[in-house]
């Protein structure tokens, strides 16, 4: 079930939506996604399908064929817990992408030393250079915030901005911002 964020106000605000191999490897994947965004009236553009690493590695194949019909239907893809996997930079090149999730485990690594951020630093390089968006998950003090803005990653999520939140919560959290 989606949130019409539109349709609440909210202009400029995107949904991520995690999905896992057998619901991306079903035949009627694309179908189901067109129903859904049409039931609810939600432009394809507010829409972020997020993958896993692991799961782009299952059958390369079908996963560049599907992300390729995906992103014809108007919705942005990124990659999911990046850099815990095996994907090799060739295989990444391939895929039509759109943003890198940096894992929490990275930014965990920034938990008392800015300086132990290397990993970060080096994802969002790779990222930058191959032109794609990078967002940090499991943000959760204002000095990883800060160590991750000076790496140049400008979009995070994670506890320091909110908790999960129930659909009533997210009207209430968004409307007082």
């Amino acid at each position: 079930d989606f949130v019409n964020f539109p349709s609440l106000g909210y202009t400029n605000v995107q949904m991520a939506i995690n999905v896992s191999q057998a619901p991306f490897s079903h035949p009627l994947f694309k179908q189901s996604l067109n129903k859904a965004l049409a039931d609810n009236q939600v432009p394809p553009k507010y829409v972020e399908l997020e993958i896993t690493e692991s799961m782009a590695m299952k059958d390369p194949e079908l996963l560049i064929k599907t992300l390729h019909q995906i992103k014809q239907l108007g919705m942005s893809i990124s990659i999911d817990d990046f850099g815990t996997g095996f994907s090799s930079l060739s295989h990444l090149q391939k895929l039509d992408v759109d943003k890198l999730k940096i894992d929490r485990a990275f930014v965990n690594e920034i938990q008392k030393n800015p300086n132990e951020g290397s990993s970060d630093k080096m994802i969002v390089q790779l990222g930058k250079n191959l032109g794609l968006s990078i967002i940090a998950e499991g943000v959760e003090s204002e000095m990883q915030a800060n160590t991750l803005l000076s790496y140049d990653c400008h979009v995070a999520q994670g506890y320091l901005y909110s908790k999960p939140l129930t659909r009533d919560d997210l009207h209430a959290w968004l409307a007082s911002r």
